[in-house]
C-alpha cells in the first residue's frame, strides 16, 4: 500500500459519523436508537461508561435509501413532465389542424398563432 492511501474505517466516533455524514449527533443518536443504523458500546470492565462506536457500512446503507428515494421522485416527476409535454404536443397538432381547414391561405389578415 502506498503511503498517501488510507483505509476507510469501518467503526466511527460519534464525531466522526458526524463529520463523515453531515448528519449531527443528535440525529445519528435518534436513528441509533431507533435500529436504523448499527452501533457498539465499548464499555471496559470496572467502567460505567464506554465509547460509542457506529458501524460505517450501515451510516452509509441508511443514506442510500434516501438517495434511492430522492432518485424514484425524480424518475417520477420525469415521466410526469414527459407525459405533459407529450399531451401539450398533441394539443398544438390537433389544433394546427382544426385552424389549417378553417384558415383561407390567401387571406393574410388571418393570424397565424399556432
Amino acid at each position: 500500500m502506498k503511503p498517501y492511501q488510507q483505509i476507510a474505517p469501518q467503526w466511527l466516533t460519534i464525531e466522526g459519523a458526524t463529520k463523515y455524514s453531515g448528519l449531527s449527533d443528535g440525529t445519528i443518536w435518534t436513528y441509533i436508537r431507533e435500529g436504523h443504523i448499527v452501533s457498539a458500546n465499548i464499555v471496559l470492565p470496572g467502567n460505567s461508561r464506554g465509547r460509542r462506536l457506529i458501524n460505517r457500512p450501515s451510516l452509509d446503507a441508511f443514506i442510500e435509501r434516501y438517495v434511492v428515494g430522492t432518485r424514484r421522485e425524480a424518475d417520477q416527476q420525469q415521466r410526469a413532465l414527459l407525459d405533459l409535454l407529450s399531451t401539450a404536443a398533441d394539443a398544438i397538432a390537433e389544433a394546427r389542424r382544426i385552424t389549417a381547414g378553417v384558415r383561407d391561405e390567401n387571406d393574410d389578415d388571418f393570424p397565424s398563432v399556432i
